[in-house]
Formats: C-alpha cells, structure tokens, sequence
C-alpha cells in the first residue's frame, strides 16, 4: 500500500525524544477493581513511574484542576505540571500523536470516541489533544478516523501495525470498508505498509490495542505475545496474529504471556509488550510473575543499548490498562 504524502512520517518509539506527556490520575472511581486505599498504590505508581523517566528525559504532566497542586506537591520539581481538563490518565489515547511533518514536529488529533463509547465521560479527553498542541504552538492535523495512540506502533520507516478489532470496530469507524480505513490510516500516518493483527487481547478494555500483543523492536523483528497455554483464551488469538506477521514478512520474537489475573471477576490484560521506550531506558513492565526476569532479558537482548528498568505494573491495571498506555513520546524535530 503506498500513500501520496511522503513529507509525512511517524517516527519509531526508540528515535530520540524531546520528552515524554505524562497524566495525572484524576478519580479514584476511574478504578474500578480498587478501593482509596489501591488509589494511594495508584498515585505511587504515578510517581514512581515520572521518577524514572525523569532520570532519562524531560517529562510534561498533565494535570485537572482538581489535582493540580497535589501533582506539583508529590512531583515537586521533577517533572512540569501543565494544567487543563482532563477525565481519565490514559496520555497513549487522548494525548496527540506526534508525528513529522515536512520534519517539523506536528500533533496527529484523532477524533477520540472513548475507545468506541465504551467508556466515558470523555467531553475533556476529546479536547485534550487539541489543547496540548496548542500549548505547545505545533501544526494540528485533525484525523477522520475513530482512533487511538495505543492502537498503533510504527517501526519509523513506514510500517505501521494495528489491530483489525480496533481499526473495524463500528463504535469507532461505522460503515467504513476495511481497505479505506487502511488507506486513511496510511495517508494519516505517511506509511507505506499497514498490517492489520486480526484477534484482540483478552480482557483488554479497549477492544484490541497493538501495544498490549505486539511491538516493533530497532532490528526490525516484531516482539509478539505468544500464549502457549492450551486452556487460555488468547492461544488461538496469539497463534492467528503471529501467523499473520509472517505472512507480511516480519520475522517474530516470541514473548511470554503473564500468568492471567483477575479482579471483580474481569480479567486484567497484564503484558509484557506493554513496555515504554525512553532515552537511553526501557520501562518494562513486571508483575510479579516467575517470567519478569526472563522478559526483561528480551529487552536487554533486543535494545542493547538501552538500561533496562523494571516497574510493577500492577497498579496502573486496576484502572484497566498499564505503562505504554499512561505515556506518550515526544519526538526530538
């Protein structure tokens, strides 16, 4: 598939940044499996994770009205609070998308649904794309497409991956063929090659983001869940997408799948592709599961010359998602 705008380009997680946004969690309704108390882990978790990044680039925390100075108050210094409204601390979907246009930085503003309505209230969410790239006096470019950051990855040379159940789903883009959605979405993003992974990941509350089933590393092979458990609901799934990869072909780096944990009686979507890519860093996410280690020399193997930081990303799962969907990259122009 080729697109008629090569000025544009959606750069890779590992080229360099010029920071990252970062939320500040807002309700402690927003998790749902949590009590007051799991909200206090869930504003630790927050911190832990900006003290991190912070130690790797430059971080924008994005904050309400309503929480802005107990941000500056546990953030101190670190990091920079930008206040404006905001419902939820997912920065991946309601952030822009950061891409180049002409080589200049420009904000991608996907027209934000609430992962197809099935979450809300979404009013300042759907603003806030808009209102950070304002902030920050860049070139918006306004999508058609129902869509969000977590529902793509790009490997910055012109393939970009996303799932079929996000691309498809008619909460977010009704009516509208598959080939025209990839055509926009290639247009949208300046790619060359879409690959479209045809099974979600179970109990994703999104309905099927990329960056919880697969991701590019800087060789070009794609790190992939690969569910070997015969009695999981994502085995059949994981087999499908990896099929699917080859076919394009990518070559694949196997990736084991957390062991699955519940809560409320929902599966959480623990994974392991759901890894953030820094200066110099890898946030990666652990759960306290006999397969961290290994996993984290994947990461080690794969981006060798980056530090490997282990995070537990528990809390951030009891509001339904986990490190990659709480940050968004800012390319360096």
């Amino acid at each position: 598939m080729s697109t008629s705008d090569n000025t544009r380009r959606m750069p890779a997680e590992w080229e360099p940044h010029a920071g990252t946004w970062i939320f500040w969690p807002t309700r402690p309704e927003q998790y749902l499996y949590g009590s007051a108390s799991d909200f206090s882990t869930v504003r630790d978790a927050f911190q832990k994770l900006v003290d991190v990044l912070c130690s790797f680039e430059p971080v924008k925390v994005g904050a309400d009205a309503s929480v802005r100075q107990e941000a500056e108050s546990i953030l101190g210094r670190r990091a920079t609070v930008h206040e404006f409204p905001l419902d939820d601390a997912w920065a991946r979907d309601a952030a822009p998308t950061f891409i180049f246009e002409n080589n200049d930085l420009a904000a991608l503003c996907w027209r934000f649904t609430g992962w197809g309505g099935r979450f809300g209230p979404i009013e300042a969410d759907a603003k806030a794309s808009s209102r950070i790239a304002e902030g920050m006096g860049l070139l918006i470019i306004r999508s058609k497409l129902a869509l969000e950051g977590g529902g793509i990855h790009s490997n910055g040379q012109g393939t970009i991956l996303t799932t079929t159940p996000v691309l498809e789903d008619p909460g977010r883009n009704p009516g509208v063929p598959s080939n025209e959605l990839q055509e926009q979405l290639a247009t949208t993003l300046g790619a060359s090659h879409i690959v479209s992974l045809p099974r979600a990941y179970a109990g994703d509350d999104t309905g099927g983001h990329i960056d919880v089933i697969a991701a590019f590393a800087p060789s070009g092979a794609v790190l992939i869940n690969d569910c070997t458990d015969s009695s999981d609901p994502n085995v059949e799934g994981s087999r499908e997408n990896i099929r699917t990869l080859k076919a394009a072909g990518l070559e694949v780096i196997s990736v084991p799948q957390p062991e699955a944990r519940y809560a409320g009686g929902d599966r959480l979507a623990y994974s392991y592709l759901n890894f953030y890519l820094c200066n110099g860093g890898v946030i990666a996410p652990i759960f306290g599961d006999k397969k961290d280690d290994y996993f984290c020399g994947l990461l080690e193997e794969h981006f060798p010359d980056r530090e490997v930081v282990p995070i537990d990303a528990r809390p951030f799962y009891l509001g339904g998602g986990g490190i990659h969907c709480v940050t968004q990259q800012i390319p360096r122009a």
